[in-house]
C-alpha cells in the first residue's frame, strides 16, 4: 500500500475531520454520488495519503495525510483503481 506513490482520495481536506467524522466509511465534503458525477470540475484541496519512494522510511505509512488541488501532478502522487465486486 505504501512506498511507490502517495494516493489521491476524493475527500475534501479538513484538518480536524477525524475529530468529528462518522466511524464507518467517513467521506469529507460532498456525498460520493456528487463527487463522482462531477469529478473533473473539482478545484478544492483534496487529500492524498501514504508515503513514497521520495520520502524517508518513517513517512511510509497510510496515516500520512497531505493535501493539494487535484490538478497538482508529480511522479510521487498517483491513484489506485478499485473494482467493486
Amino acid at each position: 500500500m505504501v512506498g511507490n506513490v502517495r494516493e489521491w482520495c476524493l475527500d475534501v481536506y479538513q484538518s480536524d475531520f477525524y475529530e468529528h467524522s462518522p466511524k464507518d466509511n467517513p467521506i469529507a465534503g460532498e456525498n460520493i454520488e456528487a463527487l463522482l458525477s462531477d469529478y473533473l470540475e473539482i478545484d478544492s484541496s483534496r487529500v492524498f495519503r501514504g508515503g513514497t519512494w521520495y520520502y524517508s522510511a518513517d513517512s511510509l505509512r497510510l496515516s500520512r495525510r497531505m493535501r493539494d488541488i487535484p490538478s497538482f501532478a508529480t511522479t510521487s502522487v498517483g491513484f489506485r483503481c478499485v473494482k467493486k465486486g
